[in-house]
């Protein structure tokens, strides 16, 4: 049994450095971190290259989705600073409105990204027995992400998922709510240790 830590949606490696210390991960652990924006990409691997060297950590800038291919990348871009917010989705503009168009003017930017199909990634490198935590930030993709796992039987791979959900973010607020909804309900009918991210 292997233990694997993924982590979707890394950013600057700041949930990554909570989970290890929550779960006491060290070199024992396989290490996948996501990050599908280039810009924070390069942010995280400059940042966190001590912890690169000292664990047995694989990084990847593709955009965690229910489909392998490429896909556009909205990129935030507070005021003042470089395109690395972390409100940057694969969400097309016309459903992601985070703090009801508040941050509108943040997304300027978009650069086509290499996506990869999270279900097909853990039949393919995983089994059911191996132990797999997965902290979940994809701002907004999570939806289609749950449901493609959920289809394909890969939510049983899963032992403890951690998830930021972001209806809330969404033009169609009702609609996302209900999904959420439906999602959890699953999530929790395949005794997934199940936690909302923050």
């Amino acid at each position: 049994m292997k233990k694997i830590f993924l982590d979707l949606g890394t950013h600057y490696g700041q949930g990554l450095k909570q989970f290890i210390q929550m779960y006491n991960i060290d070199k024992s652990w396989d290490i996948h971190t996501f990050e599908a924006n280039p810009v924070t990409y390069k942010y995280f691997v400059n940042l966190n290259k001590n912890l690169i060297e000292n664990l047995n950590l694989k990084h990847y800038n593709l955009a965690i989705s229910h489909i392998d291919g490429e896909i556009a990348i909205n990129m935030e871009t507070p005021p003042n600073e470089p395109s690395t917010g972390m409100g940057s989705s694969i969400i097309t503009l016309d459903k992601w409105n985070p703090w009801n168009d508040a941050l509108r003017d943040n997304f300027k930017t978009s650069e086509i990204v290499k996506s990869i199909n999270l279900s097909r990634f853990l039949d393919e490198n995983f089994k059911k027995e191996d132990f797999i935590l997965i902290k979940m930030d994809i701002e907004g993709a999570e939806y289609d992400v749950l449901e493609e796992m959920e289809r394909n039987n890969t939510l049983q791979f899963v032992n403890d998922l951690y998830v930021e959900m972001h209806s809330h973010f969404f033009s169609n607020k009702q609609e996302m709510k209900e999904r959420e909804k439906n999602i959890i309900q699953k999530i929790k009918d395949n005794n997934i240790n199940f936690h909302l991210w923050h």
